[in-house]
């Protein structure tokens, strides 16, 4: 032992130096909430959030309120959080992508019924 241990110092006399570096003996302090942001979901949780999109009409809605909870809310387990968020991100592209082709699709779409219709003569067969 280190001749210093009980030494004076700022405990007073006869208190042990605090030691510097890692102690096996007392292993470190962490968060108390450090033990849930490790947990993870269990399959029966990851089914319930699935779920929420098979309630007809409002299911939809549900889901991504929950979604949103979870990406933005205090939900501890970051592992649902990235979830979520990666889920919100994928959402966005897809109503994206798909609001493009939908513009896309009309636009043809109408220029052929412009076209057809041009074709016609008043009887109704092509000229």
């Amino acid at each position: 032992m280190d001749g210093n241990y009980y030494a004076n110092n700022s405990y007073g006399p006869g208190y042990p130096q605090p030691q510097q570096g890692y102690n096996p003996a007392q292993p470190p302090v962490y968060p108390a909430n450090m033990a849930q942001q490790d947990e993870h979901f269990s399959v029966g949780q990851w089914i319930g959030i699935w779920c929420w999109n098979l309630i007809p009409v409002v299911g939809g809605i549900i889901y991504l309120i929950v979604l949103c909870v979870y990406a933005f809310g205090d939900t501890p387990k970051k592992s649902v959080k990235n979830w979520a968020k990666a889920k919100l991100i994928i959402m966005l592209v897809v109503f994206i992508i798909s609001i493009i082709a939908t513009v896309i699709m009309m636009v043809f779409f109408s220029a052929f019924f412009y076209t057809l219709a041009e074709s016609l003569d008043s009887s109704g067969y092509v000229k």
